[in-house]
């Protein structure tokens, strides 16, 4: 199939991109990961005023990166022995989700996770240390910074570090199966699922629908620095219209990009993604999708754009309730 703004499909089987991976990428996150175990979790927990037969709901938070408070819901079943867990993450600028859109999955037995995303539409704190403007957006914030050589100051590196976190505070609760963690979203929550998935390369099966954060350089190319890409066109209109710093602006955002992370993966993989996705171009997500080296399995919606995809939460559910 030609797709008229991509590679056709037989191209986006063996494309795997071609933004940067910065040299230091592997000591990068060994570092991230080493500061994010460094801080106290100051876990609290408090009983949610929605009430349901089937599950426990509690707000659940914990200190993160650069003296956050992170905000997840917490869902378990009435009975809590050893229990499988899926972990879920949201889309850009959204929240953790209603109660009730997570309730189906407690009534199969799981305990149920949502992180709110720091300084989005959730309860989570941003604690905001740059310099950077936020008119597009969060993916450039710190970029600036990284340009003169302070790469820690890159928004998403401390997003999926409030992932981590939460995976290992969930973990040591004495009600979950820990080799039993599911972890989905979709867009900004697939990116988050895949990168968690990476740094834990434990967790047993992972559920990304049109992941973010994939091959920047190739969403430029293609002019498609729009959406939720648009800080990557902001940042040259607004700082560097003659490009400049072009090549180590798009090293730069190598250390949060995904598909630098994806052969870490060895969870079993159920991947969606539409065919006439302008906002995370196909190509971006193949060269997360071709880098993974577990089982896996590509579930095409050939004439989707990044929307809302026709029976995928019924399949994503029937994929957890078979692999975990």
């Amino acid at each position: 199939m030609q797709i008229p703004f991509d590679l056709d499909t037989e191209e986006l089987k063996n494309y795997k991109g071609i933004n940067p991976k910065p040299f230091d990428f592997d000591a990068y996150w060994q570092k991230a990961i080493t500061e994010i175990n460094s801080i106290k979790n100051n876990i609290k927990i408090i009983k949610s005023t929605f009430e349901s037969k089937i599950a426990d709901c509690y707000d659940l938070y914990y200190s993160s990166t650069k003296g956050a408070r992170i905000h997840s819901k917490m869902l378990l079943p009435k009975d809590k022995k050893k229990l499988p867990c899926i972990i879920k993450f949201h889309g850009l600028n959204c929240d953790s989700g209603e109660w009730t859109s997570l309730i189906p999955f407690v009534s199969e037995g799981y305990c149920v996770f949502s992180m709110d995303c720091r300084g989005q539409a959730g309860t989570s704190d941003d604690c905001v240390l740059s310099n950077d403007n936020t008119l597009s957006g969060f993916l450039c914030r710190g970029i600036n910074d990284a340009l003169k050589g302070n790469f820690n100051n890159l928004y998403y590196k401390d997003v999926i570090l409030d992932s981590y976190k939460l995976y290992q505070i969930v973990i040591n609760f004495e009600y979950i199966d820990k080799e039993r963690i599911a972890v989905t979203g979709w867009s900004q929550g697939g990116a988050l699922a895949i990168a968690l998935a990476a740094l834990v390369p434990s967790i047993k099966c992972l559920a990304p629908v049109h992941p973010y954060l994939s091959d920047y350089k190739r969403v430029w190319q293609l002019g498609l620095s729009t959406k939720a890409y648009e800080g990557i066109n902001q940042y040259f209109r607004q700082r560097d219209p003659h490009h400049k710093t072009e090549n180590e602006f798009f090293n730069a955002l190598g250390y949060i990009d995904i598909k630098n992370m994806a052969d870490k993966i060895k969870a079993n993989v159920f991947f969606s993604c539409g065919l006439k996705d302008t906002t995370c171009p196909p190509s971006t997500q193949y060269a997360v999708y071709n880098r993974i080296k577990s089982t896996k399995y590509m579930n095409l919606f050939y004439d989707f754009d990044h929307e809302n995809l026709t029976n995928l939460n019924d399949e994503i559910f029937s994929f957890i309730k078979n692999n975990l």
